[in-house]
């Protein structure tokens, strides 16, 4: 099991000194604020690592998303790009008006608010898996469930809630593609100076593995650090090192493991 931020002890204690940068790679628009608070967190290092962005998804609005006749008890958004996305799609705004909204997470909570006005309920886990332990996902015989998401993804939500007696509808309003192919040069120079990198998707680990045409067979030292239990065996399967694992996918979170990773606190 990999240990989380708060519980790691044996991390390395220069970390200040063997990552002179430290990459985001969250999609455009996901990655100014985050890049911010490491910026300012790192600041009194005698010489602080520098913070890039280099994109390792790119986010594509699908087209021709049809009209669902439903209107929906309650509504999960999957991510900030399936607020976004969906928010301009004025032919399916009107049939959540009076739905209870749910997020994976605060951010996309945070994005719920700004482009619908509306207020999100999120667990404090925050993920598919705090969402589903939340009472209201509990009992849900008879609810109509209206889940807004990119292509592909995990289908845990929507098979839990099936078993637990709900009826279940999808809708998906965008989808993920490899960075074009100018970024993924960037990315393949930038990967020559072993920087430390923030992965907090399986997308983003699969494209960075895929753009660095990586082995899974042996350990490549390429370094990272993850946000979930489930990030860290696919990692570690794809032969990455992980340096750390923050407690979850918020910025707060990714935030205080890089302090603790670099000022050596527990």
């Amino acid at each position: 099991m990999i240990k989380t931020s708060s519980e790691r002890n044996d991390v390395t204690t220069d970390a200040a000194i063997e990552f002179d940068s430290i990459v985001v790679t969250r999609p455009l628009g996901q990655s100014p604020e985050l890049a911010a608070k490491l910026q300012h967190a790192l600041a009194s290092l005698d010489k602080p690592p520098q913070i890039e962005h280099f994109p390792l998804i790119r986010i594509e609005p699908l087209q021709n998303v049809p009209s669902e006749s439903i209107v929906p008890d309650m509504v999960i958004f999957i991510s900030s790009n399936a607020v976004k996305h969906f928010a301009h799609l004025e032919h399916l705004k009107f049939t959540v008006a009076d739905s209870q909204l749910f997020a994976v997470g605060e951010n996309t909570a945070k994005s719920v608010k700004d482009y619908l006005s509306r207020d999100a309920f999120y667990p404090q886990k925050m993920n598919a898996e705090g969402l589903l332990a939340l009472p209201e996902l509990t009992n849900v015989m008879g609810q109509q469930w209206l889940i807004i998401k990119g292509e592909g993804g995990r289908a845990l939500l929507r098979e839990v809630l099936l078993t637990r007696g709900a009826k279940v509808t999808e809708i998906d309003v965008y989808k993920r593609c490899l960075p074009s192919l100018e970024a993924q040069k960037g990315i393949q120079e930038k990967a020559k100076r072993r920087p430390l990198w923030l992965i907090s998707s399986a997308e983003a680990l699969n494209n960075l593995h895929r753009i660095l045409g990586l082995s899974d067979n042996a350990e490549h030292h390429t370094k990272i650090i993850i946000t979930s239990e489930r990030l860290a065996e696919l990692a570690l399967q794809k032969g990455f090192i992980i340096v750390s694992q923050s407690a979850g996918a918020a910025e707060e979170q990714l935030v205080q493991c890089v302090k603790n990773l670099f000022y050596n606190q527990e």
